[in-house]
């Protein structure tokens, strides 16, 4: 049996896993992505990754454990970005899927919550439609035309009952693994590591909590791994304390991140030219059509970005990472909404 060190590292898994994704539905333009990458401001892309928000709050934490456990749930339930229409009309301050995330994360912790594996798997509709400003019920025509019913529904209990769904699950994984918080998980895991490696921690986090974290899909015979939250989770911890007193933390592997494959990444590099996607595709975007999770589109879509994260780096002499480039698109490219179209999918816990 091969030694564990000869196994491919989860960053290598999707780099070579994206690269069996062949499909004439997206391209990269290596010219086009080169041109993309003389045209950045070095100093911008550089300065994203400590500035860009999402890894500092206005929180006074009483331990590590409770500031690392803060962090991991808010990226755990960052998704629900096929949502965005529906958020920015029925959500209780019009915000998008970001906004709403932070503003539930906070709002649990400010209600006293542990946020603890307790906490996870007794959250419920209710208490997750009050802590995140979203509707659970919409009024229906009864039987009488000027009787108005109140039922569960409406176009955001989708969302809702995700991330109850997510939040319940990753409770009961760290009830099993006798884990009392996701942030004593991880500092577990990091106290069982002689080197800090975020390839560790990332493989750790997909391998174990499949429903929230899993992030694969199936293309032909291959595996595809994407592994987006997971990674956004380890590198808020690594942009949050790696320039502190934390060595655990300081991973030595950075450089080894790929871009996130979310819905900002392949909007933002469809409109400069990098991904040339088909006109079949290309219509289903432009009308807002929602993919499903795992089709061929949703498929080949995020593989592209992946390579196309690879190749932009590299046309920059890799004078910043892929995971500076993330948080630098997040940051700063994905406001200029001028010809972004970012492509929706509902059925998925991933982005």
């Amino acid at each position: 049996m091969p030694g564990l060190s000869s196994m491919p590292s989860i960053f290598e898994l999707i780099r070579t896993s994206c690269a069996e994704v062949v499909s004439p539905l997206v391209e990269v333009d290596e010219d086009a992505a080169a041109r993309f990458a003389k045209a950045l401001d070095l100093k911008e892309v550089l300065d994203a990754t400590k500035s860009v928000p999402g890894c500092r709050f206005p929180v006074r934490f009483d331990s590590l454990e409770e500031e690392v456990n803060f962090l991991a749930v808010a990226s755990l339930l960052c998704f629900g970005s096929g949502f965005r229409s529906e958020l920015h009309n029925g959500s209780v301050d019009g915000s998008g899927a970001y906004g709403t995330i932070t503003r539930g994360v906070l709002a649990m912790y400010l209600a006293g919550s542990k946020l603890d594996a307790d906490f996870m798997i007794n959250f419920e509709v209710p208490k997750c439609g009050e802590l995140f400003g979203l509707p659970i019920r919409q009024d229906v025509p009864g039987p009488h035309p000027a009787i108005m019913i109140s039922q569960p529904g409406g176009p955001l209990r989708e969302l809702v009952n995700k991330l109850v769904q997510c939040m319940q699950d990753t409770g009961r994984v760290l009830k099993e693994l006798q884990a009392r918080s996701l942030g004593a998980f991880i500092l577990q895991q990091a106290a069982d590591t002689s080197t800090p490696l975020a390839a560790s921690l990332v493989n750790s986090l997909q391998r174990f909590f499949k429903v929230a974290l899993h992030d694969t899909a199936d293309w032909k015979t291959t595996e595809v791994h994407f592994t987006c939250k997971a990674q956004l989770l380890v590198a808020q911890l690594y942009r949050r304390f790696q320039a502190d007193d934390q060595e655990q933390f300081r991973y030595s592997d950075v450089d080894q991140f790929t871009v996130l494959a979310d819905s900002v990444m392949p909007a933002v590099l469809r409109s400069a030219g990098v991904l040339r996607v088909s006109a079949s595709l290309a219509a289903k975007l432009d009308n807002g059509e929602a993919l499903s999770a795992g089709s061929e589109e949703e498929v080949a879509l995020r593989a592209a970005t992946i390579r196309a994260g690879d190749v932009i780096v590299q046309a920059a002499d890799r004078a910043f990472t892929a995971m500076d480039l993330s948080f630098y698109i997040w940051g700063r490219l994905r406001k200029n909404t001028e010809n972004q179209t970012r492509h929706i999918v509902k059925d998925t816990l991933m982005y």
